[in-house]
């Protein structure tokens, strides 16, 4: 896939909330170095690790990127925003963190459960889009390894990531859940096959607690209230994930 050349005509304008783990700072470099794109802001929150190291690691990525861009720490500002992609949640009931969990979920079911009812214009893009599209294995690591200095780093910073896809979720290399949402954001193309379906999240249930409910076949849980990505081009994703990263 062509990428438009740097200084095109601006096509977009993001704000950009994160915890800065490692695949997060991969979005961020994706999102500040792609043409094209303006990065307004970067919100800043607590999960994969503390917020004030997930302050300091947002710091350092946008400093690394060379793009001068503000960094907050986050608050809500739901109203002002037209659409919203969340990487959180799982379409198929694979978890990550228990049978059925993805993590981002299953850490705040409660306040999971409320951006999903919230009637925000949301698509989710859960670990099941980047389990299936979002896997490099070690040879494609070296790929993005050799494409310079961001390469490298977007391929170092995964060492725990991988040992953790390799060992505890049967991958065969590290995957980019925040990046491959963080490419629906700026390329709607990317996902291939989108259904507005019925998303609620299971707070009670002893073997569930934290599960994404998605009712694919319409039985009447509740009205469609999310656009759910189903299926991605994993080629054009890499297409935009080269070009952010290339020296």
């Amino acid at each position: 896939m062509a990428l438009p050349p740097r200084g095109a005509a601006l096509t977009r304008r993001l704000l950009v909330d994160t915890d800065t783990a490692s695949d997060d700072a991969v979005a961020l470099l994706l999102a500040l170095r792609t043409p094209g794109v303006e990065v307004a802001a970067v919100t800043v929150v607590a999960g994969n690790v503390p917020l004030e190291q997930a302050v300091q690691n947002a710091l350092y990525t946008v400093e690394l990127a060379g793009v001068p861009v503000p960094v907050h720490v986050g608050r809500g500002v739901p109203r002002a925003l037209r659409r919203v992609v969340v990487m959180g949640g799982t379409s198929d009931a694979v978890g990550n963190q228990t049978p059925v969990a993805e993590y981002n979920v299953w850490a705040d079911p409660e306040a999971a459960a409320v951006v999903f009812a919230s009637g925000a214009p949301l698509v989710m893009v859960g670990w099941d889009v980047s389990r299936k599209w979002a896997v490099f294995e070690a040879d494609e690591a070296e790929r993005l390894r050799a494409l310079g200095p961001l390469g490298a780093f977007a391929v170092e910073i995964q060492a725990t990531l991988d040992g953790f896809a390799r060992e505890e979720s049967g991958l065969p290399g590290f995957d980019l859940p925040d990046p491959i949402a963080m490419a629906v954001a700026l390329d709607p193309a990317v996902a291939t096959e989108v259904r507005r379906l019925h998303v609620a999240v299971e707070l009670d249930g002893k073997l569930t607690r934290g599960m994404t409910v998605v009712d694919h076949l319409g039985w009447g849980s509740g009205e469609p209230n999310v656009d759910v990505v189903l299926a991605a081009d994993r080629e054009r994703f890499l297409a935009l994930l080269h070009g952010a990263l290339a020296s």
